[in-house]
């Protein structure tokens, strides 16, 4: 009976621990307007060594030690952000003394601002109380955590940590402060200088979106093992399997081969029948089962850096990325490369919905893996119907993971790839208005958060994302690839995934990759219908944060290649439309202001993605295979003899093509026209909004 009655105290006791109960812990302090509450971290400082999170307010909300998956130094749970229930005291708080008042955190300030020194994971965080002014700077050596404040108009400040083991990693405006900041900016812009630029073509803000993911990825890359964790806060500083291979796809398509064979190689150690997440030191997280794309993702990014990847794995009822029940999933089916991949249709149309034999279970974001990075080419008109149809359905912020997800918050990391494979199929502008809408959810340091508030953009997740900021490393390489992307792949023949940008690894583990199919004629496999064609049915940009988009000149396109720049049954990519002068939209003036025309809510459009465009009937590309119609038909019988092979006995029938070659650069898209840059202004431009910070139900640590 007492240990019954122990055990029940215990529970209780943990549940107002974490309830907000007004005899337990104190309350999170209240966010300024505009801002996420304290203790979410919105940067990161590192460079895979010591690791630690900073919120919005200066605050060291999550350190780590020996790698960015390392032990924890701070208490700092997420279960206790969801609920509301942090102290004022947790981390390390920098504390403001007035003259004449008390001392006060920076979330008393008048306003806050964070920044990064360009080129570098050293992060500013700026307070202004009236006229005074506080700025922080932190950052990371492999093992030291270094803080420098400046005051102005202030009787002085004090970093105070609640912890002494967080508390012996700190030195704070001394010289071995003052030189490891400047040892982490040396070491930092040297990293960056050996990234792959983008095309000559791209614009300032795609460099600056371009640079910053790189150094996300840097920071949150263990620089010993290889281990890429999903992100600095408790409960994602762990590995998943399909975020640490995306990561690594975008360290190879940025040049950084190495880190990418690294972060592959450790993901190859892994044993991924075991559990979803995984420590720092490879050992499996208790708690949840494996999910059923992880070796595709891991086979996928073994191919891109010339390793051979594992050994096949269940993928049928398993959960999926979105990490909920069991099932047979879209995103699963794609990873693994199942047969039955064309059954997950909609019920009106061929668009791809969630679970197999469902059409009623929603449209699946996920379709977009279909073309990149697992290049499924009978699948890609109707990836393409499912993308351009969430795409027209996202708000202000993105997109959410699918078209019955319980929430409307928008998630950073299916906008990003979902802008990457429809950039691969030749659909340019709607992938500029979801990078668009994925540079108002960053945050003014530039950091994407997991997800963000439907209305006001704060983020409500953890910040900055590894898996977000490597889709958008290959959204951009695959809009601008530059040189080296392109003519230079051909140059040293190899190529990997095309530059990221064909499909030979992610086609070559698919069967489906080895049918032959017949040439695209025109259009066929990217023509819009009238409703899709016209972006001007998305919802309007807001004035009130399109200050971060003022974008430079998009100049000349470059070349850039279709997603079949492979040998396998290459498509030729009809653009449609004219140039800029044609467009009344002229991008969202260049994904940074409001539309000259009227816009259109996307409730007005009637018309069915998946029919045929407006230049043209679209053709049946499986016209000539019924077999593969099959695929699409939920009626149909199993056509068991389209079983895959294993992922590393690929088979590729190659054909010939008229189409331009994937390292060409032949294919020209038409001129979008100039933009000025007019500046950015000093301070964010959220609406006035306090929120708590709260785990979905499904994201990566619920």
């Amino acid at each position: 009976m007492k240990t019954g009655l122990l055990v029940a105290a215990a529970l209780v006791a943990a549940f107002l621990l974490v309830s907000g109960d007004e005899r337990a812990d104190p309350r999170t302090p209240p966010a300024l307007p505009g801002e996420p509450p304290p203790f979410l971290g919105t940067a990161v400082v590192g460079g895979g060594g010591l690791t630690a999170a900073i919120d919005a307010y200066g605050d060291v909300v999550d350190l780590r030690v020996s790698g960015p998956g390392g032990r924890g130094l701070i208490d700092n749970p997420a279960e206790r952000q969801a609920a509301g229930t942090v102290p004022a005291d947790t981390g390390v708080v920098p504390w403001v003394s007035r003259r004449g008042g008390a001392t006060r955190p920076l979330w008393t300030a008048d306003s806050v601002d964070q920044r990064y020194r360009r080129g570098t994971n050293v992060v500013v965080t700026t307070a202004r109380f009236g006229q005074a002014r506080v700025r922080v700077v932190y950052a990371a050596s492999r093992s030291r955590l270094a803080c420098l404040v400046e005051a102005d108009g202030v009787a002085g400040v004090e970093p105070r940590a609640s912890r002494p083991p967080a508390e012996r990693r700190l030195r704070c405006d001394d010289g071995v402060a003052r030189a490891t900041i400047r040892d982490a900016e040396r070491s930092d812009r040297g990293w960056l200088q050996r990234a792959q630029p983008l095309g000559s073509a791209a614009p300032p803000w795609a460099d600056e979106l371009y640079e910053r993911s790189l150094l996300v990825l840097h920071a949150l890359t263990d620089r010993r093992s290889g281990a890429i964790v999903a992100g600095a806060r408790d409960g994602w500083a762990y590995v998943w399997p399909r975020d640490a291979a995306a990561a690594a796809l975008a360290f190879a398509a940025a040049g950084y081969r190495g880190e990418a064979r690294r972060g592959v190689r450790f993901l190859l150690g892994l044993d991924l029948g075991a559990a979803a997440r995984f420590y720092g030191d490879g050992e499996p997280v208790p708690g949840r089962g494996p999910q059923g794309d992880a070796g595709g993702w891991v086979a996928v990014a073994a191919q891109a850096v010339g390793l051979s990847p594992p050994p096949r794995l269940p993928w049928r009822n398993l959960p999926d990325y979105q990490e909920g029940e069991p099932g047979d999933y879209l995103g699963n089916t794609i990873a693994a490369g199942g047969a039955k991949t064309g059954l997950h249709r909609s019920e009106s149309s061929r668009r791809l919905v969630r679970r197999l034999g469902d059409p009623g279970s929603g449209l699946d974001s996920a379709a977009a893996w279909a073309v990149k990075p697992f290049g499924i080419r009978p699948l890609y008109p109707a990836a393409r119907a499912t993308m351009l149809r969430l795409a027209r359905r996202g708000g202000r912020f993105g997109i959410t993971p699918g078209e019955n997800w319980p929430g409307i918050d928008p998630w950073s990391a299916p906008t990003a790839w979902t802008a990457w494979s429809l950039a691969a199929l030749g659909e340019r502008r709607q992938a500029l208005h979801l990078l668009a809408d994925l540079r108002r959810a960053a945050t003014p340091a530039g950091t994407l958060p997991e997800r963000v508030d439907f209305g006001t953009g704060v983020p409500t997740s953890t910040t900055p994302l590894v898996w977000s900021h490597a889709f958008a490393i290959l959204a951009l390489r695959e809009l601008w690839p530059g040189r080296t992307g392109l003519e230079g792949c051909q140059r040293r023949g190899d190529c990997l995934l095309g530059g990221l940008g064909g499909d030979d690894a992610g086609a070559a583990g698919h069967a489906l990759a080895a049918v032959e199919l017949p040439a695209a004629q025109g259009d066929d496999l990217v023509a819009d219908d009238a409703g899709e064609a016209d972006l001007r049915e998305r919802p309007p940009l807001a004035a009130d944060r399109d200050h971060r988009l003022a974008g430079g000149d998009d100049g000349e396109v470059a070349g850039v290649a279709d997603a079949g720049g492979d040998d396998v049954a290459a498509v030729r990519v009809g653009v449609v439309g004219g140039g800029a002068g044609d467009d009344p939209d002229h991008l969202a003036a260049c994904l940074g202001r409001r539309s000259r025309g009227g816009l259109h809510h996307a409730a007005s459009a009637a018309a069915d993605d998946g029919d045929a465009g407006f230049r043209q009937p679209a053709t049946d590309p499986f016209s000539e295979l019924p077999g593969l119609r099959a695929l699409l038909d939920p009626a149909a019988a199993d056509h068991s003899h389209l079983a895959l092979a294993p992922h590393s006995s690929p088979r590729i029938s190659p054909i010939s093509s008229s189409a331009p070659a994937l390292c060409s650069g032949s294919l020209r898209l038409p001129h979008f026209g100039l933009c000025t840059q007019e500046g950015q202004p000093d301070s964010q431009g959220h609406s006035a909004i306090s929120r708590s910070a709260s785990p979905s139900r499904r994201s990566n640590s619920s």
